[in-house]
């Protein structure tokens, strides 16, 4: 246990950055103190704030490969959440759930369809929030929902 140098509150070691200029190896203030400074530092400085997209920029210039291949990981994953959460549920109209290919996201409300869950794989928060709005059908039942020979229960 450790007290925060800003909040004046014990807290477990684990809740601490880790420091080299310390004796105790760990920083001074928790990692929630260290995250509101930074942030009021970020956003009361116009300045900081550049320099700190300059930054990340001329790292991304620097290494493109590497910013590649993390983000290429990062959709991967969600692109395997996105099959395992077709599969689970299966068709709601016949029950097929063999292939997560062979799976759709519909939207039973079209007017509040915002994009395809499929291509919102760049943005996680985005993707969880439309695949709310649908309900998970083969395509033999979608296509046929569409050609107006089969309604699809809600």
């Amino acid at each position: 246990m450790k007290i925060c140098s800003s909040c004046k509150v014990n807290k477990e070691l684990k809740e601490f950055n880790n420091s080299k200029r310390t004796p105790d190896k760990l920083s001074y203030r928790c990692k929630l103190c260290s995250s509101i400074d930074a942030k009021k530092r970020y956003d009361n400085n116009p300045e900081f704030k550049e320099k700190s997209k300059l930054r990340g920029k001329v790292a991304r210039l620097a290494d493109p490969q590497k910013f590649r291949d993390r983000n290429n990981a990062r959709y991967a994953v969600l692109r395997q959440d996105l099959r395992d959460y077709k599969q689970e549920r299966g068709c709601i109209v016949c029950g097929y759930n063999k292939s997560p290919q062979a799976l759709d996201f519909h939207h039973p409300d079209p007017d509040v369809k915002e994009g395809h869950v499929g291509k919102m794989v760049g943005c996680s928060q985005r993707m969880e929030e439309e695949k709310k709005k649908c309900v998970i059908v083969c395509c033999r039942c979608h296509r046929e929902h569409h050609d107006g020979m089969l309604e699809i229960p809600v």
